[in-house]
């Protein structure tokens, strides 16, 4: 009998040297995700990501034109999510990895996600020295609802245009707005918060009301700029905790006779 229990932690001990298996353990199967397709990585990454923002109570911002990279074989595969499902593309993805438009959100296991990021555009216009004036400023290429509060700085040049006033357009009329035209000498502040849905997801989100003093012509760009989604928490509470990844794209104003 001692001689059996000897020969068994024997083996148990070579086991335990060379990596075999212990009954009873699960054992993880390297070889399974090596012989899965690029697809079938991508379509894992995808499910994976939702699972994990979902245990972190959070919704997962899987939207239309979100991109999926695979490295496999020393070769990239992208694809598109589109319809609810990830489409191969023929596009590279050094055309995506190195975009400003889009944000990396998930990165493992030579797999990485990347979601689009939304837009905020200046507007631009011409007008005469002396014209009282207005542009818009909006969000784009956000596919979602749930955006529910904004706030970013705008600076010009206090030498060639005033801002009199920022107001809210048709599409924001039922938010409540913050502003504060005298920030700096050459910027102004604007806040917003939600008080109802929204019916589309895209729009001009205030006008800016101006003067022309002379002749010139002003780059508009926007600083500092968030924006958040609505999360509900599990007990039905609506909260304003999660950030909208964002890019701007300025706007010029000329002024010429």
């Amino acid at each position: 009998m001692k001689a059996y229990r000897f020969i068994i932690a024997l083996l148990v001990l070579v086991c335990l040297i060379s990596g075999c298996a212990v009954v009873g353990e699960p054992q993880p199967t390297p070889s399974e995700t090596a012989n899965k397709t690029p697809s079938q990585l991508a379509d894992d990454a995808i499910e994976g990501y939702i699972a994990e923002k979902s245990q972190e109570e959070k919704d997962p911002i899987v939207l239309e034109e979100t991109i999926v990279i695979v490295n496999s074989e020393g070769e990239s595969v992208v694809y598109e999510y589109e319809n609810g499902e990830l489409v191969e593309s023929n596009k590279d993805a050094s055309d995506f990895e190195n975009s400003e438009y889009y944000q990396e959100v998930e990165s493992e296991d030579g797999v990485t996600i990347l979601v689009p990021k939304a837009i905020l555009k200046v507007e631009s216009v011409t007008v005469k020295p002396g014209e009282k004036f207005s542009f818009l400023i909006s969000i784009d290429n956000y596919p979602l609802w749930d955006w529910a509060t904004f706030e970013f700085y705008i600076n010009y040049d206090p030498e060639i245009i005033s801002i009199n006033d920022i107001v809210t357009t048709e599409y924001t009329t039922n938010m409540i707005l913050q502003t504060n035209l005298e920030y700096t000498p050459a910027s102004a502040y604007v806040a917003a918060i939600s008080i109802d849905d929204f019916n589309e997801p895209e729009g001009n989100l205030v006008e800016v009301r101006c003067t022309a003093l002379k002749t010139g012509e002003v780059e508009i760009t926007l600083g500092e700029f968030m924006m958040y989604r609505v999360v509900t928490l599990p007990n039905g509470t609506d909260i304003n905790s999660e950030p909208i990844f964002l890019i701007a794209e300025s706007g010029k104003i000329t002024v010429t006779e």
